[in-house]
């Protein structure tokens, strides 16, 4: 059974790495399915299985009890909600109790499949470079756009023009950069060098300033945590020097990346006016709007049920009470990290992971969870409790 399953987290793996909205295949929930039908044979034919306590009530709080009150609230008015779609991608967490069942870390083969995306986003980047590109480039956006799969066009920070080869699940190229310069760390061996440079250069290409920053900030809060304390005070100046000049060289650059006129920064200053309007009333302050209301979204003129402000988000949908509740699950797996522990670079990676969310909904993806689901097995398995 654990052969089979693990085939069957592979495929489920590759549909969330490069099919991340089920769009071009819809294969994501009948792999997921099918791997909860043999998770069920397997212990029904073992007749035992030991769920964890606080793993346990971790799923049921996190994935089952916060978003069915939320999408009753949703649903209350009668207004239209499309909260049993976001719930799919909470029950994924599922997963977790399988992995730990197994004894199956999904970590080596999203690293593998991660890598390999970088190596897609740069031969992307070198086949746009071609004169030919032109005549297929139309067919190659729509395509990627259609699928939500990627979107392949040039980002401008003021006068400087920066190419964006973007994979909807490129956010999670942290991982493999993290688990790179960890090993680097470990053992300075020239292919961890490289393959982590690899990395980095597919975030910097992926064009969005929030891929660009941490991929900057993994290896840097890896190595204060990991690497020589004798050190750690001279590579904080380093890199204090090279920020100070690159403010005096190129500060036009991050003006452009931080101008209220930017159309991303416009978008996400116009949502802070209409969240503001939603915080007017206090029911939703209280217990939320629900998971899958929709609101209207004056950047975009229409009705929408999520957007890129994930924590804003949050609130909206859970209000005060609920929404520190989730808030405080999302912190949890990277509690009491130490250098002692052998994934400590895995939760600081998380950590990193929390803060590029702020500008992206990605935490709630299948693909998303499916990490959260790595780092809490990896906690479990370490402390044989979370």
């Amino acid at each position: 059974m654990r052969l089979i399953q693990k085939y069957l987290f592979f495929l489920l793996l590759v549909i969330c790495v490069y099919d991340g909205s089920d769009l071009l295949l819809g294969l994501k929930t009948p792999i997921f399915l099918g791997i909860v039908f043999v998770f069920g044979v397997s212990i029904n034919l073992e007749r035992s299985y030991k769920i964890p306590l606080n793993l346990g009530l971790y799923f049921l709080v996190f994935s089952v009890l916060l978003p069915t009150v939320s999408i009753i609230i949703s649903r209350s008015g009668g207004e239209p909600s499309d909260g049993m779609q976001y719930l799919k991608g909470y029950l994924f967490l599922f997963v977790v109790f399988i992995m730990y069942h197994y004894q199956l870390s999904i970590l080596l083969l999203l690293v593998r499949l991660l890598t390999l995306l970088a190596v897609v986003i740069l031969v992307f980047y070198v086949i746009s470079l071609l004169p030919s590109f032109e005549s297929f480039e139309d067919t190659l956006y729509v395509f990627g756009n259609e699928y939500k799969i990627f979107t392949i066009h040039s980002r401008t920070y003021g006068a400087f023009e920066v190419p964006s080869i973007y994979f909807h699940t490129s956010p999670l190229l942290i991982v493999p950069l993290g688990y790179y310069f960890n090993k680097f760390l470990e053992r300075p061996k020239l292919d961890n060098l490289l393959l982590g440079a690899l990395i980095l250069i597919a975030l910097i290409l992926s064009g969005t300033r929030n891929n660009m920053f941490m991929g900057l900030l993994v290896p840097v809060v890896i190595y204060l945590l990991k690497g020589n304390r004798r050190n750690v005070l001279v590579v904080i100046i380093l890199i204090s020097l090279c920020i100070l000049i690159f403010l005096f060289s190129y500060g036009h650059i991050l003006l452009g990346f931080f101008s209220a006129t930017e159309p991303s920064n416009a978008i996400k200053l116009a949502y802070l006016t209409d969240y503001a309007e939603r915080f007017t009333n206090i029911s939703t302050w209280l217990w939320g709007e629900g998971l899958g209301s929709f609101f209207y979204s004056t950047p975009h003129a229409e009705m929408v049920s999520v957007t890129e402000l994930t924590y804003f988000e949050l609130f909206r949908r859970y209000g005060l009470i609920m929404g520190f509740i989730y808030f405080l699950l999302m912190l949890y797996p990277c509690l009491r990290i130490t250098s002692r522990s052998e994934y400590a670079w895995l939760y600081l990676v998380y950590v990193c992971f929390l803060v590029m969310v702020f500008f992206n909904p990605f935490y709630y993806s299948s693909t998303g969870i499916l990490f959260l689901s790595e780092v809490l097995y990896r906690r479990a398995e370490e402390t044989k409790q979370l």
